[in-house]
């Protein structure tokens, strides 16, 4: 379980990298 613990939160870090890379290319 503390694996999967663990995907998740890289998962959200991920997509949260993600968005803030498409707004800073919309901006520009």
């Amino acid at each position: 379980m503390p694996k999967l613990n663990e995907l998740n939160e890289s998962s959200s870090t991920i997509i949260v990298e993600l968005d803030y890379n498409s707004r800073v290319e919309l901006e520009l």
